[in-house]
Formats: C-alpha cells, sequence, structure tokens
C-alpha cells in the first residue's frame, strides 16, 4: 500500500541517489526494483536493479536536472505495488 510520502533524488559528484522511505507501507515488502531515466519508462540512469534497502547509489555521467523513478515494492506473497515519479535534481 502507498503510504503518500514521495521519493527524493540527489545527484553530486557524479552520484545519483534515490531515495524512498515513506513511500510505502511499513514492514510489507521484501524487495524494491528500481528503475530510472530521462523520460518516462525509461531505464537508461537505473535499469533493473533489484534491492532490499529503501534507497540506491549509482555513478551517474550524464547532466540531468530530472528523473524519471519507477520503483516496484514486491511482498513475501509475491503481490506488489508500483510507484512513479518525475523527481527535480
Amino acid at each position: 500500500m502507498l503510504a503518500g510520502h514521495g521519493a527524493t533524488a540527489t545527484l553530486r559528484d557524479g552520484n545519483l541517489e534515490v531515495r524512498w522511505p515513506g513511500v510505502f507501507g511499513p514492514n510489507r515488502y521484501v524487495i524494491f526494483a528500481v528503475y530510472a531515466g530521462t523520460a518516462e519508462g525509461y531505464g537508461d540512469v537505473i535499469n533493473h536493479v533489484v534491492t532490499q534497502e529503501t534507497s540506491y547509489k549509482a555513478p551517474c555521467a550524464k547532466l540531468l536536472n530530472s528523473l524519471f523513478l519507477t520503483v516496484q515494492a514486491v511482498d513475501a506473497n509475491g503481490l506488489s505495488e508500483v510507484y512513479q515519479a518525475e523527481l527535480k535534481l
């Protein structure tokens, strides 16, 4: 269940960090699939990274003003929720 909080993204010294700690309800989800790109639906910045954390850091050589983020949260039963947003950097 989406909790109503937004994700954030920062680009500093060639490193991109995206964070989504309050986006999904607590303690339900076990993995997150993360995509980020220069346009909606793209994965040209972060392409299908799977993590158990609510943040992800990656090197980024592109000069970006905004980023389109998709995070799919999957629980232990295989049910999922998807969050999508355009984030200003």
